[in-house]
């Protein structure tokens, strides 16, 4: 089956199993998937193609770690809210490397002081941003004056406030 049509099958039927099944009969499309991620294809290719890789990437992070470059790419490409979503909270089960590790820690505190990313966008970076405050304890603080930014704080980003707290050094 060819790509399209499956994103397209799963935009009208909403059956992520069925694909998903289809996925493990044909692991190739994991790549395809990937490239169309990368090349930014025009709604609903790129968006489906991120939450379908999501939605795998929970079953077969072992796999999906060999992407982990390639999604980080993304995030600097993508102005899709969706893939850039998508693709962060793939990036957060994955394990972190030291792939343009400066620039990924501007671009994430880029998204999270961007008020115009939608929440979940927010929460994804926090997340993204723990193993860089491990690494350098004194960009807490400086994370801290970004979150201020936001007056009317959603639950979402309160969770991941509380849960960056926890797993950040004091």
């Amino acid at each position: 089956m060819d790509v399209h049509e499956l994103l397209l099958e799963l935009r009208q039927e909403r059956n992520m199993p069925l694909q998903l099944e289809r996925i493990s009969k044909q692991p190739a499309l994991i790549e395809r998937l990937m490239q169309v991620v990368e090349n930014g294809e025009a709604y609903p290719y790129s968006e489906y193609a991120s939450w379908l890789l999501l939605t795998w990437s929970k079953k077969n992070k072992e796999q999906t770690q060999e992407f982990y470059e390639r999604l980080v790419d993304v995030l600097f490409v993508s102005d899709n809210q969706s893939v850039l979503r998508n693709c962060a909270s793939i990036l957060t089960r994955l394990k972190h490397q030291p792939y343009r590790e400066g620039e990924l820690l501007d671009l994430l505190t880029g998204f999270l002081a961007d008020l115009s990313h939608n929440v979940a966008l927010h929460a994804m970076s926090l997340h993204l941003l723990v193993p860089f405050v491990r690494k350098y304890p004194e960009l807490k603080g400086e994370i801290q004056e970004i979150l201020k930014l936001h007056e009317h704080k959603k639950p979402a980003l309160l969770s991941a406030i509380r849960n960056f707290e926890k797993k950040t050094p004091a």
